[in-house]
């Protein structure tokens, strides 16, 4: 899911760097502010998602699944 979200606001903050471009007070231009303020609250959403969906591992400190028995990187068991 938070792949999706990072995707979602690179998207955003493309199409609202594009549009900022446009003259003031036009609705372009506000457009392309809220799109830069909606490619930040994604950020944050997927940045959460991503979060709260890992864990560490007890050993070699590197983030893995929360349902994982086994971490992928060094081995170790996280049961």
């Amino acid at each position: 899911m938070h792949k999706w979200l990072f995707g979602l606001a690179v998207a955003a903050l493309v199409i609202g760097l594009v549009d900022i471009q446009a003259p003031v007070g036009s609705r372009a231009a506000m457009e392309g502010g809220f799109l830069l303020l909606a490619a930040a609250a994604l950020t944050v959403a997927g940045a959460v998602a991503w979060w709260t969906g890992t864990r560490r591992c007890p050993s070699c400190a590197e983030r893995v699944k929360r349902a994982a028995t086994k971490c992928r990187h060094c081995g170790a068991s996280l049961v």
